[in-house]
């Protein structure tokens, strides 16, 4: 097939959010570099999208937690073609209480959420610059990233970072061909509230989204050059009010709606 299209690389792309990335920008005329840790998800997942779409899609599967694994990955997804967009989606959560938790899994946590984003925000995305077409650098974060989340506190915190980050180099960036978005969703509905161990309030339960629903807004807002998106109404809403509310009641009404439902 002869490469027509423009290349995207999306990490976390086994499941939930990362998949439907991949379908979506496939659906919207994209070729793909999909990684994850599940090879078998990755190839089921490329087998489907050349079917449906006829993109061209390379799989490079690893653990992103690993340095030597990201210097592979790099080298892979920019060998002979040039990347146009880069999703840092790859992430997870946990919930539970900060000193009762291991702190292998919280060390884990903030490699993949932060180091292993970063890292690949400044090597592709200085590739993406430097090739000087219109790219998209999109980092995924969280409205968690509003306020401090007792029982997820890690994980908001580091999605306050990538949000902070995010916007930041995004104004470095100023008028250049490279755009960076970071898209803040809500609950969704995917393998990551299991993984984490999350069990909704009602009020959480309330703004819960699809995945696909999700991805659509957020590429929308993507493609149009905004700088931060937070995704469905009901979410526009909470993190808007926190602006006027103290840390200190923000913080109370996030454990809230983190407590399960009875």
């Amino acid at each position: 097939m002869t490469d027509v299209r423009r290349w995207a690389l999306v990490t976390g792309a086994s499941s939930g959010l990362g998949a439907d990335y991949a379908r979506q920008l496939a659906e919207r005329g994209w070729n793909l570099v999909l990684t994850a840790r599940r090879r078998d998800r990755l190839d089921a997942l490329a087998d489907e999208i050349g079917r449906t779409h006829r993109a061209e899609v390379v799989v490079v599967d690893g653990d992103l937690g690993d340095a030597g694994f990201r210097d592979r990955l790099v080298q892979e997804a920019t060998a002979g073609r040039k990347l146009h967009m880069v999703v840092n989606n790859a992430g997870f959560g946990w919930q539970g209480d900060f000193l009762d938790t291991a702190w292998s899994r919280w060390s884990a946590m903030l490699t993949l959420n932060i180091v292993a984003l970063t890292d690949l925000s400044w090597r592709l995305g200085a590739h993406m610059r430097d090739h000087g077409e219109a790219a998209h650098l999109v980092n995924v974060a969280s409205i968690g990233a509003w306020q401090p989340v007792p029982t997820f506190a890690v994980y908001a915190a580091t999605k306050s970072y990538v949000r902070d980050f995010s916007e930041a180099i995004a104004f470095e960036l100023g008028g250049r061909a490279l755009r960076v978005t970071c898209v803040c969703p809500g609950g969704t509905a995917t393998e990551f509230m299991d993984q984490a161990g999350i069990k909704l309030s009602k009020l959480s339960a309330l703004s819960l989204q699809t995945s696909p629903a999700v991805v659509r807004e957020s590429l929308d807002a993507v493609l149009g050059g905004r700088r931060l998106i937070v995704t469905g109404w009901l979410n526009k809403l909470m993190t808007f009010g926190t602006r006027f509310a103290p840390r200190w009641l923000a913080a109370r009404l996030a454990a809230l709606s983190m407590k399960p439902a009875a």
